[in-house]
Order: structure tokens, then sequence, then C-alpha cells
């Protein structure tokens, strides 16, 4: 043996230092790095069970201690529970029913949009969502199975354009709900300072559906073509007060003036 592996191996037996083994507790020499003193030791540690809460769902799951690093409790987590209808929520089914996607095999809830801001918001409201765009238009997906679920439950399905009928929107919170649907498909402009508001849909059982609730609900009359839904000047100006109000978030260059 030459002098310098001889000097080597000196300084490194020099330098180890005792440990308690975690699994037999039994002092052994260490490099600081070792939790085990032998091979049946280490073994056992990596089957043994340790306690951990999801990341999604927040549920209590159990895994081997080799994987701690683990945040979700499975590949096919469900994600948190939908407990009942808010604000946000409705927005959000309104934004998917105009500019969004669902895909089946995978559960993924998907949304595009040009407008930035519109992107930003559902990116914070989903969880575990990420971004990607595709020729220069951005998307945000979540895989989130019991929103997914939630969502068929309402009465969207994938290929939502050539199935797109009644939806069970509450009524309570069925102006969120348009707030979110007029921001992705629908139009906001002044004619001789007159507001005139235009939502675009081609499925005609749809269109149907929304004339009825919001004649309805806020007794405004609407009327219809082969392709919009249109409000003119005084009932224009009536309906907005119910779905634009202030400190809710929306689109700007949508929101009618002075609301």
């Amino acid at each position: 043996m030459c002098f310098s592996v001889w000097y080597c191996c000196v300084v490194c037996s020099a330098n180890r230092m005792y440990s308690m083994c975690e699994v037999c507790c039994k002092p052994f020499k260490s490099n600081g790095y070792q939790k085990t003193c032998s091979p049946e030791c280490l073994s056992k540690l990596r089957r043994r069970r340790v306690k951990r809460t999801c990341s999604f769902c927040g549920q209590e799951f159990e895994i081997c201690q080799s994987r701690s690093n683990q945040s979700l409790c499975s590949r096919k987590c469900p994600g948190p529970s939908i407990d009942g209808w808010s604000v946000d929520l409705a927005y959000a089914i309104g934004l998917i029913t105009s500019d969004g996607y669902l895909v089946r095999h995978i559960q993924r809830v998907g949304f595009t949009n040009k407008e930035q801001s519109l992107i930003d918001w559902m990116s914070r409201w989903l969880p575990r969502s990420y971004i990607y765009s595709c020729r220069g238009i951005p998307y945000v997906c979540s895989v989130w199975p019991n929103f997914y679920q939630f969502l068929l439950g309402v009465g969207l399905t994938p290929k939502k354009s050539l199935t797109l009928g009644e939806l069970a929107i509450p009524d309570a919170w069925f102006f969120h709900f348009y707030r979110g649907l007029h921001d992705g498909d629908g139009t906001t402009h002044y004619h001789r300072n007159s507001l005139h508001l235009v939502l675009a849909s081609h499925a005609p059982e749809f269109r149907r559906w929304v004339r009825q609730t919001i004649e309805r609900l806020s007794a405004v009359p609407v009327s219809e073509d082969d392709r919009s839904l249109h409000m003119y000047a005084g009932s224009a100006e009536q309906f907005a007060r119910f779905v634009w109000r202030p400190r809710l978030f929306c689109l700007e260059r949508k929101r009618p003036r002075n609301l």
C-alpha cells in the first residue's frame, strides 16, 4: 500500500463518529450520513411505514420511509372535495363553459384565453395548476377529479360544444356564473352612450336556457338570434347591476361604465 492511500484510510477512520442505529438502537461507527448499522437494518428501515398528509386532498396516508419525499397520496388523488357553491366557483364554471375543456381519460380540466388576467386568476384558483403555451395562446390546466365530476354533475361534458344545453346552476349563483360566461364569450360596447350586451353561443339549447333564466330572475327582455343573445339600453343597464358588483373580479374592459 502506498503512503497516500494509507494516510487517507487513517484520516477517514479518525473522522468517523459513533451514531445510534435507527432500527436496532445499537451504536456503530458512522460517517455522519449513515442511519443504520448494517444492510439488514437498512432494509427494515426502508420498509418502515410513516404517515404523511397529502398536499392536494389533505388526507393522511402511509408510505415507506424510503419514499418520505412523496407529497401526494396516489397518482389518482381526487383532490379537495367541493362542499358547496361560492362566488369564485360559479365564476370559474362560467369561464370554463365559455373557453374551457374537459379531458375524459385523465379527468383534466383546462381553460384557455388570450387575456392574461383571466389565465392568472384561473391558475390561482385551480389547485396544482400549470400553464403552457401552444401557438402563442396560453392554457391553464389541472388534474382535479373531484372538480371534474362536479362539472359533469352540472351538465358540462367533454366535447361540450356538441352537447352544451341546460346547466344545473342554482338561481342564487347564476349572475356570478354569467359574469364568467360574459368574460369568455360576451361583448360590451356602447352606441351613442347606449349600452349593448352580447353573448355569443352556437348551442341553441344553451342559448334558450340562458335567455329564459335571465328573463325569469331579472325581468329583463332578451332578444335571440341564430348565434347570440342581445340586451339593449335600459334593459342592459338594469341587468348589468345584477351581474357586475363592486370588488368582484372580472375582465375590466368588459365591465360596463359606472359599475
